[in-house]
């Protein structure tokens, strides 16, 4: 059996869709036992290409402390992710272990860049419960069609040469707690990890803390399920305090390298260094990671089990936190339409998104929401969209702007007086903007039902979200749809359990 897989295993970059056919037998805490012991494996690797070519590079492979994750649910049936990992037990072909999860890459092969041929290369991470014996760790990802096809596979010996085991923590990590409701196994653990706060700012990164995780659940499902997470914090002074803001000609040296302008996105901010923020993420338990950049601009990005940034200071960074966290924790879709984005036909027509939020509704009667749909609502179902996005044009353009505006003040060196007053009116403005269209979203008589409201994930048409207003949609939403709530109450139980 074992030379089978071996054979099988054989050239698996050009064998597109190969898999194996042996299913797991049963999976729990008997499972985990008799094919894990209860520490983690990190899998370094790099991720590159273009919008036309993609290859894995492994980097390092780490044997760490104590598994975070559920020791029961090792099979990831969630099926939010556009890349997945899988493990298999080398001696009987079993899959003992999956995750799906988005990345950088991922993202970036849809930009202009990558389809001008530029190669990027993007540090990852893969992290599971240590095997007791050999396995197989393969790579895959969803082509056109959303079925897997192979990407990268290698065979891992847990007690070979080439894994790495460091158990010496990095002193100059300091780990905060400000939550705990029990064993990790069976919580939803989150780390949120300092970026660009000096040494001088360990008050106030405590401070913010604390904030981000009372913040976190005042909206549901999260507000009802707070017993079933633990909120760590950990603190690696930065060099220097703030964040890149490379359209401003400001730049800092932070620990990982977090930068504005991401994939030429005027608020996209991303991360360069994922070996570094492993590492000090790791000095807690964690399934979901919050890179808390220390600045006051408004900007974050969520990857789905990847990591999600937030800003600490802006008016709207407590929802930064909940949104982006929709992203990379619970895999949804952004139902926005009308912002800047930096992404050429991310779907694509005729494509059904695998996100539980959004559809391009190829068959109305077969709508993935239709059980929270009343009888009798239309689908799709009309909102007047026109006059809607004539207002938020004119914000669109006028945002534009100051944005232009305040980043010449900055690059100009301009008094600090006048580049506040700037941001202050930008703020303002800004939130007149977000009451106005919160107003016209939540007055009528649609605002409560269960639809296909089109105009979702970057698309003004054909593509349609599940009610008029949401977390994933709007700054100034109350909650979560219904959609994205029971997908997220499936994902936190997965976790808990």
């Amino acid at each position: 059996m074992k030379q089978l897989i071996n054979v099988l295993f054989l050239g698996i970059i050009l064998m597109i869709n190969f898999s194996l056919a042996k299913p797991v037998s049963g999976q729990g805490k008997a499972f985990f036992d008799q094919y894990f012991q209860d520490e983690t494996m990190r899998v370094d690797y790099e991720h590159m290409g273009d919008s036309e070519t993609e290859q894995v590079v492994l980097d390092r492979i780490y044997r760490q402390d104590l598994w975070a994750g559920s020791q029961k649910n090792l099979i990831d049936t969630l099926n939010y992710g556009y890349f997945r990992f899988q493990l298999f037990d080398e001696e009987s072909g079993i899959c003992i272990f999956s995750k799906q999860f988005n990345s950088n890459f991922g993202e970036y092969k849809v930009t202009p860049f990558a389809t001008q041929g530029i190669l990027k290369s993007f540090h990852e991470s893969a992290l599971f419960p240590v095997p007791v014996n050999s396995f197989i760790f393969k790579i895959d990802k969803r082509n056109k069609s959303n079925e897997f096809e192979g990407l990268f596979v290698k065979t891992i010996d847990p007690e070979g040469r080439e894994v790495i085991i460091d158990e010496t923590a990095d002193p100059s990590v300091l780990v905060l707690n400000t939550i705990y409701n029990g064993d990790a196994h069976t919580k939803v653990d989150i780390v949120f990890v300092a970026e660009g706060y000096a040494a001088n700012e360990i008050n106030k990164f405590e401070k913010d803390l604390k904030h981000f995780s009372a913040s976190l659940f005042e909206k549901e499902p999260m507000r009802s399920n707070k017993d079933k997470f633990n909120i760590w914090g950990t603190f690696k002074a930065s060099p220097e305090s703030g964040v890149d803001q490379p359209r401003n000609g400001s730049f800092k040296k932070t620990n990982f390298g977090a930068s504005f302008n991401s994939f030429d996105i005027e608020r996209y901010l991303l991360i360069e260094d994922n070996q570094v923020l492993r590492d000090v993420a790791g000095h807690a338990p964690y399934d979901a990671i919050f890179i808390l950049v220390n600045h006051d601009r408004y900007g974050g990005a969520g990857m789905y089990n990847l990591y999600c940034t937030l800003t600490s200071d802006n008016v709207y960074s407590d929802f930064l936190m909940i949104h982006e966290f929709g992203h990379s924790f619970f895999g949804l879709a952004d139902e926005y339409y009308t912002s800047e984005v930096g992404f050429d036909d991310i779907y694509g027509p005729g494509y059904e998104p695998i996100e539980a939020n959004i559809t391009s509704l190829q068959d109305p009667a077969k709508l993935k929401w239709k059980h929270l749909v009343k009888k009798g609502t239309p689908i799709p179902t009309d909102w007047n969209k026109d006059a809607y996005d004539m207002s938020d044009e004119i914000w669109q353009m006028e945002r534009a702007e100051w944005m232009k505006k305040i980043a010449e003040l900055s690059k100009s060196g301009a008094d600090s007086d006048a580049l506040q007053l700037a941001k202050d009116t930008y703020n303002e403005k800004n939130q007149a903007h977000s009451k106005k269209m919160y107003d016209w979203l939540h007055k009528g008589h649609l605002a409560d039902k269960v639809g296909a409201f089109e105009g979702a994930g970057y698309t003004s048409k054909g593509m349609y979200r599940p009610m008029m207003d949401c977390v994933m949609f709007t700054k100034n939403a109350d909650d979560f749809c219904k959609v994205c709530s029971e997908s997220m109450q499936k994902t936190i139980d997965w976790y808990s359990e």
